[in-house]
């Protein structure tokens, strides 16, 4: 999951943004994992319920954050890390 949107982020050349927002975000991380939530509703009919949920739950835990930061960090480096949350 982790690896495919830091894939996506890759992708649209948006790593640095993304990392810099992350980064000051961190310590948000279960304030946003709960906006991911509230606004279900809305994004829901964008993404598959099943990996939505999965990534709102991933932003809840502490780590979540930054495995997601090291795998844009590897995306951008050319490659992945391997490893899921």
């Amino acid at each position: 999951m982790l690896e495919r949107v830091a894939r996506f982020i890759d992708k649209k050349k948006l790593s640095a943004p993304a990392l810099l927002v992350l980064g000051s975000l961190g310590p948000l991380n279960y304030v946003g994992s709960q906006a991911l939530f509230f606004l279900r509703p809305f994004l829901g009919h964008l993404f598959p319920a099943d990996r939505y949920g999965a990534f709102a739950r991933i932003l809840e835990r502490r780590e979540g954050i930054s495995a997601l930061m090291e795998e844009i960090e590897a995306a951008a480096r050319g490659g992945s890390r391997g490893e899921t949350l």
